[in-house]
C-alpha cells in the first residue's frame, strides 16, 4: 500500500460579503450529494458528528502486503483476547486466510513479554522472518524500533542486538539470510545470525556530526530519504549514505502535541544556509578488510552550489555480470539530475542519464502529484523505466540498463502519477494518469513495444488509488468521487471486478440521509484571464441571486498539490458542506497556478516566485 504524505494544509479565510454568482459562471456539476434519506435516527450535523464519532467514518479494507503470486496479500491482525499480533496471508479471491505467525508465541525472554509485530521481512528462503516492534517516531515517522528474528520451524525469536544498546533502524536480511545489517546511534552495525557476533561497519556516526546509514531532516522532509543503505543482490556489498551535519545550525522549536509544550531542537538549515554535506559509501561486507570506500560525487565537502544533493540511491541488476550502485545526484538548485553507476570494485562513476530542466525537478516518491520514485528496474533485468516532464508533461521513457533510450513509452497533454510495472509475458505495461481529467486518477494499459494505443481500464468517473498485485495480474482499486465514500474491489487486470472488499454501503446511506449540499466542479479564469483554473463551490440552499454571503476561500496552493479534486474528501470536505448547510457560508476551492496534474509549465508557475 501506498500511503500519501500529509500535505502541511495552509487554510485562508476570507470573510467577504459575497453577491450571487452569475450563473454564466458556472458550469454544469459533475458530482453532486445523494438523494436524502430519512433521517429521524441521525444526530445533528455538527462539528463533533463530523470529526469526534465515527458518523462519518468510512470502513477501510484491511490491505497489506501482495505475495509473490496470485491475488494473496499478507497482513499483520490484532487478536481479539489478548495483546498478540498474528501474521496472516489472506487469497482475496477465495476469502482463505491462513495464519503464518501465531502472535502468541512471540514471547521475547529479553522483555519478558509479547512483542507485536509491527513490520517484517521475510529472508529469501523464506525460512524466517525479521520482525520491527516497539516503534519511535525520528521525525514525521515511527522509523527506529526493535527487531528480532523468527524461526518459523522452530519458533524461536532472538533478538538481533541488546536493547541496552539503543534503538535499531532499517534492519535486513542478507540475500542469503544469514546476516542481517541495520543503523543504531548513525553508525552501520552487521550481525552473524549463527554466531550472533556483532560487528560495526562504521564507527563514524556522531551528534550533531556524521550520520551513517540514514539521513538527516532535510533529506526526509523533502526528499522522502529515510533508510540510506542497501544490500546488493549478490550480498558482497552494503551502499549507504553518508552526511556530515557538522556545519549546519541547530533550530529550537516548541514541540505542542503533549499536554505541555516542550522544547525539541534539531539540525536544521534554512533556505541559502549550509547544508549537510553527503557522499555514498560502499562496505566490502564479504571480505576480511571491511573498511569502507567513498565514491567520489563531488558532494563531500566541495564546496559553492554546483553539486549538492544525492536524494536516492540502490542496485542495479547484474549489468555484465556486476551490480553496480545507482544513485541520483542534483545541483543546489535542483534542475540538473544525473543518475550515476558506480563501480563498487574500482568506485568508478559512469553518469548513464541526465535530466536539465528551466525549474525544477521532482525526485521524491508519495508526496504531491508524484506517487513513484523516477527509476524503476524491470523484471527482466535489461531495462528500466524512467519517469521524465521533459516535453512538458510527466511520462514514462524505457531505457536500457546502460542507459540507451529505447523509446517513450507514454506521451499526450497530461501526466503520469504512478508506474505499476509490466507484465512480461504479455508485453504490457500499467500506469495511472490524469489522461481523462486532472480532477480523476485512472488506471491504463499499453504494450512495451509501442504498438496499439492506450487502455483506460477503469469505468466510473473520479478517483481510482491503485494497488497492483507482484505478478501483475490482479490490482485493489479503491474508488470514490466527491459525493461517494471509498469502495474497494479486487479485479483483474483487465478490469474484470472479481470481489467487493469493502463497499461503505452504510455510510453512503448516512450521507444521502443528511442531505448535504452538492459540491459543483467549475472552471474560473486567472487574474489576467489567460488560463482557466480548475474550482469547486458548495453553496447554501437558500442562495438567490443579489443575496449576499459570507465566504470561505479553502487553498492549498504549493507546488503540484491539488485541493480541486473528484474525490471523497472526508471531514474536511464535510466541514465544508456543514458551514454552507448550517451557516449559509459559500465555500470555495480554486487550484491557482503552481498547483498539480496539469503538466509542468503550469506547476512551475511558481519557481522563484
Amino acid at each position: 500500500m501506498h500511503p500519501p504524505r500529509a500535505f502541511r494544509t495552509r487554510y485562508v479565510v476570507l470573510w467577504l460579503l459575497l453577491a450571487l454568482l452569475g450563473p454564466a459562471l458556472f458550469a454544469a456539476p459533475q458530482a453532486s450529494a445523494q438523494q436524502a434519506a430519512p433521517a429521524d435516527s441521525l444526530p445533528p450535523l455538527t462539528l463533533e458528528t463530523i470529526h469526534a464519532s465515527r458518523t462519518f467514518q468510512p470502513d477501510g479494507f484491511r490491505g497489506g502486503r501482495w505475495a509473490d503470486d496470485g491475488p494473496v496479500i499478507t497482513f499483520v491482525e490484532p487478536a481479539e483476547d489478548s495483546d498478540a499480533t498474528h501474521l496472516v496471508s489472506y487469497n482475496l479471491e477465495t476469502d482463505e486466510q491462513t495464519r503464518l505467525i501465531d502472535g502468541t508465541t512471540l514471547q521475547a525472554d529479553d522483555v519478558d513479554r509479547l512483542i507485536q509485530i509491527e513490520g517484517y521481512q521475510y529472508s529469501q528462503d523464506g525460512s524466517k522472518v525479521l520482525l520491527y516492534t516497539d516503534s519511535e517516531r525520528v521525525w514525521r515517522y515511527p522509523t527506529k524500533g526493535y527487531y528480532y528474528v523468527y524461526d518459523l520451524e522452530t519458533q524461536d525469536l532472538t533478538p538481533i542486538a541488546d536493547r541496552d544498546d539503543g534503538f535499531q533502524m532499517f534492519a535486513k536480511f542478507n540475500p542469503a539470510g544469514d546476516h542481517v545489517a541495520f543503523v543504531r546511534e548513525r553508525d552501520l552495525y552487521l550481525v552473524n545470525l549463527e554466531t550472533m557476533e556483532e560487528t560495526a561497519l562504521t564507527t563514524t556516526g556522531s551528534e550533531g556530526g556524521i550520520i551513517n546509514g540514514t539521513s538527516d531532516w532535510v533529506y526526509e522532509e523533502e526528499f522522502g530519504l529515510r533508510d540510506g543503505w542497501a544490500w546488493s543482490p549478490d550480498g558482497e556489498h552494503i551502499a549507504f549514505v553518508q552526511l556530515d551535519e557538522t556545519e549546519t545550525r541547530s533550530f529550537q522549536m516548541a514541540d505542542l502535541r503533549g499536554h505541555y509544550p516542550e522544547i525539541t531542537e534539531f539540525r536544521y538549515p534554512k533556505a541559502g544556509e549550509q547544508n549537510s554535506e553527503i557522499r555514498v559509501g560502499v562496505v566490502p561486507v564479504e571480505s576480511d578488510d571491511r573498511t569502507p570506500r567513498f565514491f567520489d560525487t563531488g558532494t563531500w565537502n566541495a564546496g559553492g552550489d554546483s553539486l549538492e544533493y544525492i536524494p536516492q540511491l540502490g542496485w542495479t541488476p547484474a549489468i555484465d555480470g556486476a551490480h553496480h550502485v545507482w544513485l541520483f545526484r542534483m545541483n543546489r538548485d535542483q534542475n540538473d539530475l544525473d543518475v550515476l553507476y558506480g563501480d563498487p570494485a574500482t568506485l568508478k562513476l559512469t553518469t548513464v542519464l541526465e535530466e536539465t530542466s528551466d525549474t525544477w525537478i521532482e525526485v521524491e516518491t508519495g508526496f504531491s502529484d508524484l506517487d513513484v520514485g523516477q527509476l524503476t528496474y524491470l523484471d527482466d533485468d535489461q531495462h528500466f523505466a524512467w519517469i521524465s516532464e521533459r516535453d512538458g508533461y510527466r511520462h514514462l521513457y524505457l531505457y536500457e540498463n546502460d542507459g540507451t533510450l529505447v523509446r517513450q513509452l507514454t506521451d499526450g497533454a497530461w501526466d503520469v502519477t504512478d508506474f505499476h510495472g509490466v507484465d512480461e509475458a504479455s508485453g504490457t505495461f500499467y500506469f495511472s494518469a490524469t489522461k481523462e481529467s486532472p480532477l480523476e486518477r485512472h488506471l491504463y494499459r499499453a504494450a512495451l513495444d509501442g504498438s496499439g494505443a492506450v487502455t483506460r481500464i477503469t469505468d466510473d468517473a473520479g478517483w481510482h488509488r491503485i494497488d497492483m498485485s507482484a505478478d501483475r495480474r490482479y490490482y485493489i482499486d479503491t474508488y470514490s468521487n466527491v459525493s461517494t465514500p471509498p469502495i474497494i474491489t479486487l479485479h483483474e487486470a483487465d478490469g474484470t471486478q472479481l470481489q467487493m472488499l469493502e463497499d461503505n454501503a452504510a455510510l453512503r446511506d448516512t450521507v444521502a440521509a443528511y442531505d448535504l449540499p452538492m459540491t459543483e466542479f467549475m472552471q474560473v479564469p486567472s487574474a489576467d484571464s489567460t488560463l482557466l483554473l480548475n474550482a469547486w463551490i458548495i453553496k447554501p440552499e437558500d442562495m438567490n441571486a443579489g443575496q449576499e454571503h459570507p465566504l470561505l476561500m479553502y487553498v492549498y496552493g504549493g507546488p503540484g498539490a491539488q485541493t480541486v479534486r473528484n474525490q471523497w474528501g472526508g471531514p474536511r470536505h464535510l466541514w465544508h458542506q456543514y458551514l454552507a448547510k448550517e451557516h449559509g457560508i459559500v465555500v470555495v476551492s480554486v487550484d491557482n497556478r503552481g498547483t498539480g496534474a496539469r503538466g509542468k509549465a503550469f506547476k512551475s508557475a511558481q519557481y522563484k516566485r
